[in-house]
């Protein structure tokens, strides 16, 4: 049954007004021969709300036709209640009632209306917790996509951390390339110069052997020239050579 508000609010009026009704137990469980029943015994509602409706319904006996309910409203006890189903109700006391213009009053309507009461509230608790379980679903539902969100991040920051630690890797690595290509050009600069100088020594070498040799061979046409000098001093006259000797 779809949950209505106004028509809540109409039972709950109701209720409202049954309250204001003198609430008695019936000392039969039984009820006497000829009634229907106890109105409280055919009424239906939780049951932690069946004192209430034994305090409401408990003095009412419901009846099938006016002369039965003046018969039996003389056993009831005081409070009680003889009710028909078209409105004639008959005090314990004696006093008769009958508004069938307004069956609101009888004692069935009260009954209705307390069964619709029941059946709204009833309503009105099922859809609450049926929004509580949309809402309850909504709520695991963001929890599951802030869940998912988290791991994404945590992803993002590992693989955030992993790019920043290749990078540094990468860096490294240039470094030490850069370093080993200078320790090279170095080198193959050392080298060069090394083969520059053992040119540069090479050809001095060269250069003193050819200035020895040509140095030798001066000291050779010397020695030989002064051989031929000595053996003309030798082979002229004592005078003669005292006199070459004085020329020089």
């Amino acid at each position: 049954m779809p949950y209505k508000p106004a028509r809540a609010l109409r039972c709950a009026l109701l209720l409202m007004l049954l309250f204001l009704l003198p609430g008695c137990q019936p000392e039969e469980a039984v009820p006497p021969a000829g009634a229907i029943d106890w109105a409280a015994n055919v009424v239906t509602a939780a049951a932690d709300l069946q004192p209430l409706v034994r305090w409401l319904f408990g003095p009412i006996l419901l009846v099938d036709q006016p002369r039965t309910a003046y018969r039996l409203a003389q056993t009831l006890p005081a409070g009680g209640i003889a009710a028909a189903h078209d409105g004639f109700l008959v005090h314990a006391g004696g006093l008769v009632e009958y508004n069938p213009e307004n069956p609101q009053r009888s004692i069935l309507a009260r009954e209705e209306a307390w069964r619709q009461a029941q059946q709204a509230l009833d309503s009105h608790k099922a859809a609450q917790a049926q929004a509580q379980a949309e809402a309850d679903a909504q709520q695991q539902a963001v929890r599951e996509q802030q869940t998912a969100l988290d791991r994404l991040s945590q992803e993002e920051s590992r693989l955030g951390r992993l790019e920043q630690e290749a990078s540094q890797r990468l860096a490294n690595a240039q470094r030490d390339l850069d370093r080993t290509r200078q320790q090279q050009g170095f080198i193959e600069r050392q080298q060069s110069a090394r083969a520059g100088e053992q040119a540069r020594l090479a050809a001095r070498v060269e250069e003193t052997q050819t200035t020895l040799a040509q140095h030798q061979e001066q000291v050779a046409h010397l020695e030989a020239a002064a051989g031929h000098a000595q053996a003309r001093l030798a082979a002229l006259p004592v005078a003669e050579m005292a006199q070459q000797q004085q020329n020089w």
